[in-house]
């Protein structure tokens, strides 16, 4: 027998491919709070990953922490403007998208408070996009924070399955500037810029009444309207005003293309779910052309939607000969390119398309262009529902156009000239998205200059 055959008889050690539970059984484990926005999805690969780093067995208890920001109540005029670090209301318990019930620990029923009291272990997952990730930390922290495990450390799983431990504090870095800026926005919004609102006599944008004369002009999927807190919570939503003063109308016709196309093709074979590239519904073996969407009607009939500028396009031309080869009924429907990304895109959000008021951003606020642009995200986007229930803004049903309206004229003269500032948050933004280090004093002095200036305009209505 040859040495290497005899090396190979002899028993593997594996035991350092097993999590220590399986190694040693006696030992009493450790005691995880995760918190994480995903669901049970790949937790006995992290709790295996846990428990070889800490080299120790565990238990984890996957948490996500609800914030619900607040608004302080009864603040002296006097005391206008103000800045401050958020407050939220806490709610415990949730484990990824739904509620969890009591968590069994050494046969003792907890709450996830009693969970948190109890853990031998913190950790953050590090599971979602930077900015995500950046929200989720900062409300981790500040849970941390308010039930007096400010001083502990947490471990931050990494993206290569390392765990680094970091100060709680250390968390709330990447997002304590921008929130910190965008609560004390809100705050002095409400008290200072809706005082000159109620003036005129639009205190309630809730009203069912308004809702009608700017119905066909769909901003979002949600056809409802928004409360007045929408235009008080960016600083964007304000700045969208003055810029639609500066160029007197903007036409608005292409942000309802996608309900009219939907509810064009929709209308003989009813509702449609776009067939992806190798759907065996359709059996399609063969990847759509940029710009193509084929879509299945629930009558079992097709629509090839396109990109009416590649109609020509030899390669849509083969894509037929392939479907009618294979019998699939389709009817061919020429659309803008706007529309046939939506569609590729499972999306009927025309909100970010709207926000930005230029046809050739429509989904960046470029600001005076001294700046990177920002991407508008959805929340942001439909605050200008609130303008048109307040009247604030008008819509031409014939021109297809919006403009403000003689309130939203008076509104903007009742404020300061300085309050229009279209680069406002851009400014202090890096390249990851988030505010860059060192600008929190930067933003405090911002919020006191823009709402002393706006404060002295509007100090005189009653």
């Amino acid at each position: 027998m040859t040495v290497n055959a005899q090396s190979r008889s002899q028993a593997f050690d594996m035991s350092q491919y097993f999590a220590p539970e399986i190694i040693n059984p006696t030992k009493r484990k450790k005691l995880a709070m995760v918190f994480s926005g995903e669901t049970s999805k790949g937790n006995d690969d992290f709790t295996y990953g846990l428990s070889k780093h800490l080299d120790f067995p565990v238990q984890c208890h996957f948490e996500r922490p609800y914030l619900t920001r607040e608004m302080p109540r009864g603040i002296p005029w006097h005391n206008f403007p103000v800045v401050s670090d958020p407050y939220y209301r806490i709610s415990l318990g949730g484990n990824g998208s739904y509620r969890s019930v009591d968590f069994n620990v050494n046969g003792e029923k907890l709450t996830s408070e009693g969970v948190l009291e109890n853990a031998d272990v913190l950790v953050f997952r590090n599971n979602a996009s930077v900015r995500q990730c950046a929200l989720s930390a900062y409300e981790m922290a500040y849970a941390l924070e308010k039930f007096g495990h400010g001083k502990r450390l947490v471990f931050v799983d990494t993206e290569n399955g390392a765990f680094v431990s970091t100060p709680v504090a250390d968390l709330k870095k990447p997002m304590k500037a921008e929130l910190r800026f965008l609560y004390s926005y809100t705050v002095n919004f409400m008290a200072i810029a809706m005082k000159a609102a109620r003036a005129l006599e639009t205190d309630n944008p809730m009203r069912g009444r308004d809702f009608a004369p700017f119905e066909e002009v769909r901003l979002c999927g949600y056809q409802g309207i928004r409360a007045r807190a929408e235009i008080a919570s960016h600083p964007l939503a304000l700045q969208w005003l003055y810029r639609l003063r500066s160029l007197g109308s903007f036409d608005v016709s292409y942000a309802s293309e996608y309900h009219d196309f939907v509810a064009r093709v929709s209308g003989s074979s009813g509702e449609f779910h776009q067939v992806s590239p190798y759907s065996a519904q359709a059996d399609l073996t063969l990847p759509l052309p940029d710009g193509v969407a084929l879509l299945r009607h629930d009558d079992g009939n097709h629509t090839l939607a396109f990109d009416q500028e590649r109609e020509l396009d030899p390669v849509l031309a083969q894509l037929r000969t392939v479907l009618n080869g294979k019998g699939i009924k389709f009817d061919a429907v020429g659309t803008t390119a706007r529309v046939a990304r939506q569609l590729l895109d499972n999306s009927s959000d025309d909100g970010n398309r709207f926000f930005s008021l230029d046809h050739g951003a429509p989904t960046a606020w470029k600001g005076t262009g001294k700046h990177a642009p920002l991407a508008v995200a959805g929340d942001v986007a439909s605050a200008p529902l609130s303008y048109f229930a307040m009247k604030f803004v008008r819509y031409d049903e014939g021109a297809r156009t919006i403009a403000l309206s003689d309130k939203g004229h008076r509104f903007l003269d009742m404020l300061h000239p300085d309050c229009e500032d279209p680069d406002v948050m851009l400014r202090w933004i890096g390249d990851d998205g988030l505010f860059r280090d060192g600008v929190e004093r930067s933003c405090d002095e911002w919020i006191m200059r823009f709402f002393s200036k706006m404060k002295t305009r509007v100090n005189h209505i009653e």
